[in-house]
């Protein structure tokens, strides 16, 4: 389980650098594979993390991330 463990770890840590907001990491549903998956709040996209790796697709700056600040910058500019 120590494998798993830092695989989530090291998932969480790499999207809080790239501007995601992971929610909590769930079990699959792949059969006979431990698994699990967590979904960015702000753009929707997974990343999933088992005992031998971490599979992500998502992007290096998070797209919710860009709106956000975009959004902020905007407001700031009407004052």
């Amino acid at each position: 389980m120590e494998g798993l463990r830092d695989n989530i770890l090291s998932a969480q840590v790499e999207a809080a650098l790239q501007g995601h907001e992971l929610g909590p990491f769930e079990p699959t549903e792949d059969p006979g594979l431990t698994s699990y998956q967590a979904i960015c709040r702000r753009c929707g996209r997974p990343v999933y993390a088992s005992s031998a790796n971490v599979f992500s697709i998502l992007e290096e700056i998070c797209p919710g991330e860009m709106q956000e600040r975009t959004g902020s910058d905007n407001e700031n500019k009407r004052r």
